[in-house]
């Protein structure tokens, strides 16, 4: 019969590999707690790059005398981008008209895909910037450069492929969906 302390040495032994060398032990303190979303998170990303965190809720705020595109504040956008190593809120994506369900980059860290209930994926260019910029929260306001559209519904998640030229996407439509990024079109549909 193995005993506690034998059945969790190898899950140490793996998480002390992983773990950059040092003299202590990882403590698994909690370091930051970024406040912002007004709605659920759905999704949390690092950048393969380690210089950026991506954030997601599932429904954006509703800000009904506003149109979907019109300047509101940061909270109601559905994406936050924060930098590394301080956390800090330095940009938000905001073309979703409904929450969004996952967020991946790209392997580059380059590129951002997010999938969404308003049945679209869309591709965020992280390197050419854009926007406006919202003064009241002081952070960087961006459209995405490509819109996915061939669900017939929600999507629920996205993956980049390691070339960073196909995404995939899969949907309550029951499809799995893999576009060509640069044409904006989908290379295969899968049921």
């Amino acid at each position: 019969m193995v005993n506690d302390e034998e059945a969790r040495a190898p899950k140490r032994q793996r998480l002390a590999q992983a773990a950059p060398a040092v003299d202590a032990p990882p403590s698994f303190a909690l370091r930051f707690t970024l406040e912002g979303h007004k709605k659920a998170i759905s999704s949390l990303a690092f950048s393969p790059d380690g210089t950026l965190l991506a954030s997601a809720c599932a429904s954006p705020m509703a800000v009904p005398e506003l149109p979907t595109n019109a300047a509101c504040t940061a909270a109601a956008r559905p994406i936050h981008i924060h930098g590394l190593p301080t956390f800090n809120l330095s940009r938000t994506l905001n073309s979703h008209t409904s929450g969004v369900s996952q967020i991946a980059f790209s392997a580059d860290s380059a590129f951002l895909a997010s999938a969404s209930d308003d049945r679209t994926v869309r591709i965020w260019d992280l390197e050419a910037g854009g926007g406006g910029v919202d003064h009241d929260a002081e952070v960087q306001v961006e459209e995405s450069v490509r819109v996915l559209r061939g669900h017939l519904s929600a999507v629920f998640c996205v993956a980049w492929n390691p070339r960073g030229d196909l995404v995939a996407s899969g949907g309550m439509d029951e499809t799995v969906r893999v576009w060509d990024v640069q044409k904006g079109a989908a290379a295969t549909s899968r049921r």
